[in-house]
């Protein structure tokens, strides 16, 4: 993708954030189309000077002078296709699971209203640091700026047995089952979907899958082009082949040799693939 470069926080901030992204295109007649493949991070994106226009399947950027919007973007059960035209202005801070969740007050389920949603994050105030960020060429100079608003703005928040949770779903790549979950954290499956409500906008079942899908995709990442599914599926810890081509097919809508075929890596961080 042109001109598009990311950056991670401050140490002290990565926990919340996993890292930032900025992007500036100057030509008039610049087009591109991607997908956006379902991830549990949740990104906030700002656009400057831009009007945007979406649904659940597909987000629509056009240039519009003194026009600016921030909306969260949380795809966790189908892509998006994006179609965007310059000029362009745009700015991403992408969070960890519930890294949001440390920088406003309400619960993350009172936000989100779909798979995009407007949301004048922190005000004026942030609209203000996006704007000002697109002043400065120096890419570690933004990332101070960046840094600094949201240090200023963080929250001391305890989530208690859904941070235990979220991180023994990382950790083991989403092979555990919910009960298992729950058993090992000593909760009821009831408060666990519960918090996950509250605070992720997903049940604890559909997260683990989410988990699951992206592991495969950094895996795929990893055996470069020629990777069998047969591979693959194994790789990735599936219990069966099946099983793989399911979860691939339902959060991606191609079959797994579709997806992996025409696979191309944006800023490198695994975000999301564009296909053409």
């Amino acid at each position: 993708m042109k001109n598009f470069k990311t950056i991670e926080p401050d140490e002290s901030l990565k926990q919340y954030i996993r890292y930032y992204y900025f992007q500036e295109i100057e030509k008039p007649d610049y087009r591109h189309e991607f997908t956006f493949y379902p991830n549990y991070y949740v990104a906030l994106n700002t656009f400057i000077d831009a009007e945007v226009k979406w649904s659940d399947e597909k987000r629509y950027t056009l240039p519009s002078k003194n026009h600016s919007t921030t909306m969260i973007t949380f795809s966790k059960e189908r892509s998006i296709v994006v179609e965007e035209h310059g000029p362009l202005k745009k700015m991403g801070v992408i969070f960890m699971p519930l890294g949001i969740n440390y920088f406003h007050e309400e619960a993350l389920c009172d936000i989100i209203t779909g798979t995009i949603t407007a949301f004048p994050f922190q005000g004026r105030a942030y609209l203000r640091l996006s704007e000002d960020v697109f002043k400065e060429k120096n890419m570690h100079i933004r990332k101070e700026m960046v840094d600094a608003f949201f240090m200023k703005n963080l929250k001391q928040k305890d989530f208690g047995i859904l941070r235990e949770a979220i991180d023994t779903i990382l950790d083991c790549k989403g092979q555990i089952s919910v009960v298992d979950l729950c058993h090992k954290l000593n909760t009821s499956v009831r408060t666990l979907e519960r918090k996950c409500s509250k605070h992720l906008c997903i049940a604890p079942k559909s997260f683990i899958m989410l988990v699951r899908f992206r592991s495969a995709v950094e895996v795929a990442k990893e055996k470069g082009r020629e990777v069998s599914m047969t591979e693959l599926a194994y790789e990735s810890n599936y219990y069966d082949q099946p099983a793989f081509n399911n979860e691939i097919q339902k959060f991606s809508g191609s079959t797994p040799r579709q997806l992996f075929k025409n696979k191309t890596d944006v800023g490198g961080k695994y975000t999301f693939w564009t296909s053409f």
